[in-house]
């Protein structure tokens, strides 16, 4: 019987779980600026475009968002654990397993880290969280369809609405919707949070002037987050923009082997 491996004091990869079932909702905000609808390339990474949006998050937003994620990564981590202690080197296909030196996850120390002072013209004081989505695209190996990372947008009864129409402006109270995953790598041996923008729950629309696979079921909007909105709190009737909200906004998903690995946010 050949003798177990030793596990490393460090990953000679990057070491990541992201499961598509791990989308889960945020606090309902106010958000600010925004680009779902058109990717934009940053000055750092011109080949890689990315839609971006800006949330708005108070204090007791903050404090919800810190428990809603911190549930989220303790379901995680017994996956992560294992993910871990199975990992191979890619190259030699050898087992490399990772003992995790830590289970805990700092989720108030990376929500703090991810916080901007707002913009002077701002009229939302709030600090904010920018949210990203790397635009990716290609051809399913299974089944031969074309894929594309794009934001999608839901009512609170998770009906998908167009956002090309939709023209959703700033000060829109929206729930962002995200996928969250846990990842070490040589230089960050402790597990580490990366989240990714899948898009947002609209719960009051503000349009901005001018012209402009599937849904994951999200469940209804909580009472809790419900009562974070104050006068804001009724959800807005936004059927009028159901109509054909199909099409590009909902091309499938990446198959698991298409699908490129992204980088932590």
């Amino acid at each position: 019987m050949p003798a177990a491996a030793v596990p490393v004091k460090k990953p000679k990869g990057t070491i990541m779980l992201r499961p598509r079932n791990s989308n889960i909702a945020l606090a309902p905000c106010k958000i600010g600026w925004s680009n779902l609808t058109e990717a934009e390339a940053p000055p750092f990474a011109p080949t890689k475009p990315r839609f971006n949006a800006k949330f708005h998050i108070s204090d007791p937003v903050f404090a919800r968002n810190v428990e809603i994620i911190g549930k989220a990564v303790a379901k995680l981590m017994p996956l992560f654990e294992e993910e871990c202690r199975n990992f191979k080197d890619r190259k030699s296909n050898k087992a490399q397993p990772y003992e995790l030196p830590s289970k805990e996850v700092d989720v108030p120390g990376w929500l703090t880290g991810k916080l901007k002072e707002a913009g002077e013209k701002s009229q939302d004081k709030d600090p904010t969280l920018t949210l990203s989505l790397n635009h990716r695209k290609g051809v399913s190996k299974k089944t031969g369809q074309p894929w594309e990372s794009k934001p999608m947008a839901w009512d609170g009864k998770n009906n998908i609405l167009p956002l090309k129409t939709l023209r959703l402006g700033s000060g829109s109270v929206v729930q962002p919707i995200v996928n969250i995953g846990l990842f070490v790598a040589a230089n960050q041996p402790e597990p580490a949070l990366t989240v990714e923008l899948v898009g947002v729950r609209v719960l009051k629309l503000v349009q901005y002037q001018g012209s402009g696979g599937g849904a994951t079921k999200l469940g209804e909007v909580a009472d809790e987050d419900l009562a974070l909105l104050g006068d804001d709190a009724d959800i807005e009737d936004l059927s009028s923009f159901l109509g054909n909200s199909l099409g590009e906004d909902t091309a499938p998903a990446p198959d698991d082997d298409d699908a490129e690995e992204a980088p932590p946010l």
